[in-house]
């Protein structure tokens, strides 16, 4: 049987397996396989809640985890949310991971949204984040459940074993492709978008705001066009289309009309659109 181990964190992170759940659950029971679901170091407590917990305690709690993944079947798919998918790059090349044939990262940590958080693991990082934070960092739970399944204060020092983890995944085969079909659902910015994850940048999925030809749909193309001259982009460009044709494919994913009536008009229309868009 196809063992699924889950490595749960958090979102600011401080949250328990119930993050996601019952994904975890779900996805196991689809598949036949066994479950393990981890609980690290620090997390769940109602009191102390991080305290005196480092990296590396997080590292020997994954380790553990996928030593039972091992024992309870053949092969493991290794999930992660947030840091927990943080917590899942940092143990690539660990023995431990020989038996994983997959690792699901759900919206992972490799950077946070804050730029400053990166001086934390810094020499002067550490007294910084306790003159102007302060001990402790504390928020405020949205709803209930929120504040019974995460922890809403823990010490500052945590954080910065949280950035110290974030490094331990800076590789230079761990790269970026954005979407610009999700860009536009979630973002305002395209540029800083793209400036942000400049020297991660691997390909652009070139996708119109109706998974049409590219260019024809709501898609802020000329700030796409001009932000990737600005980093010197020389990389991946990948197309995406729905065929309505196809049984109910498209219909099952909201698409109510074909897009791609023609893949070959598609792909030749979209690349020649991008060609004059990167060269103009």
């Amino acid at each position: 049987m196809l063992p699924l181990v889950r490595l749960w964190e958090l979102p600011g992170f401080s949250a328990t397996r119930q993050e996601i759940a019952p994904t975890a659950e779900l996805v196991a029971d689809a598949l036949g396989a066994n479950l393990f679901e981890t609980r690290l170091a620090g997390h769940g407590r109602t009191t102390n809640a991080m305290q005196g917990v480092v990296a590396e305690d997080w590292l020997a709690d994954a380790a553990e985890a996928l030593a039972i993944g091992a024992k309870i079947g053949d092969r493991t798919i290794l999930v992660g949310t947030s840091t927990g998918a943080t917590l899942a790059m940092a143990m690539v090349g660990h023995a431990a991971m020989d038996n994983v044939e997959a690792i699901v990262m759900v919206s992972p940590n490799f950077a946070p949204q804050e730029p400053g958080a990166r001086w934390l693991t810094r020499p002067l990082g550490p007294l910084l984040a306790r003159i102007f934070i302060g001990e402790t960092r504390s928020w405020t739970p949205k709803n209930e459940e929120q504040g019974l399944y995460w922890s809403t204060s823990y010490p500052m020092a945590t954080v910065i074993e949280v950035m110290r983890l974030v490094r331990l995944t800076d590789h230079p085969n761990l790269r970026v492709s954005l979407d610009t079909y999700h860009l536009v659902t979630e973002i305002l910015d395209f540029r800083e978008a793209i400036l942000t994850v400049k020297d991660a940048l691997w390909g652009m999925h070139m996708c119109e705001s109706n998974r049409g030809v590219p260019g024809e749909g709501l898609i802020p193309w000329p700030t796409i066009f001009e932000a990737l001259k600005e980093i010197g982009f020389d990389d991946y460009i990948l197309f995406e289309a729905y065929n309505s044709s196809i049984d109910d494919f498209a219909f099952e994913r909201g698409m109510f009309h074909n897009v791609c009536p023609d893949p070959a008009v598609f792909v030749g229309d979209g690349m020649n659109f991008l060609k004059q868009g990167l060269k103009g």
